[in-house]
């Protein structure tokens, strides 16, 4: 592992690209071979941590420079009580505030009345939920059926990220919208934005 060179890499792509054109060629991209490989057990779960922290790095560097001015829906992005690992949902706060969006990013672990407590204070257009570790349908069930009662009130709840794929027809029944890829994402933030005018 050449941390100098890797890192110089980088850094050269980071100022060669506009900053989306790096995020979905690189970024994205780098992240899922890193967690591929960690998965796979071909590299230590150090250099997985190392080449994320690279990515955060980039990626609220970009954020800082996006105008504070936003105009669009009002987005909170976090991760639930089980999920330790937030560059999912930091990928998802850039994508939200490079389409104009006012994102609260509040990052992994976050218990769940928490989440609640800080929805009802600021009143988001929507809340996004990242989970990318497997959890089981019996913890997954009980965190979002406590938690859609509580939150839909206040505003819609999408949820994505490998960790919760097999239970989207659950989220269907809890008026959850599940949100596949980054596509989905900004058909949903279109319309989300159409109905704030």
């Amino acid at each position: 592992l050449d941390t100098l060179s890797f890192e110089k890499r980088l850094n050269e792509l980071v100022v060669l690209l506009p900053f989306e054109e790096f995020f979905n060629r690189i970024l994205i991209p780098l992240q899922i071979r890193v967690g591929e490989l960690w998965f796979d057990k071909k590299i230590d779960i150090s250099i997985e941590h190392y080449v994320t922290a690279q990515a955060k790095i980039k990626i609220f560097t970009a954020m800082n420079m996006i105008n504070a001015e936003q105009t669009g829906p009002q987005v909170l992005v976090a991760c639930p009580s089980w999920e330790l690992h937030e560059i999912g949902a930091q990928m998802i706060a850039y994508f939200c505030a490079a389409r104009r969006c006012r994102v609260n990013f509040l990052g992994a672990n976050l218990p769940l009345a928490n989440l609640m407590h800080f929805s009802f204070l600021t009143k988001p257009d929507v809340v996004i939920l990242s989970c990318t570790s497997d959890i089981s349908e019996n913890k997954a069930r009980a965190y979002f059926a406590e938690l859609s009662p509580q939150i839909s009130p206040i505003c819609p709840v999408w949820v994505g990220g490998q960790g919760i794929r097999r239970f989207n027809q659950f989220f269907e029944i809890e008026n959850i919208r599940t949100v596949n890829n980054l596509e989905d994402l900004g058909e949903l933030l279109t319309e989300l934005a159409s109905k704030k005018l």
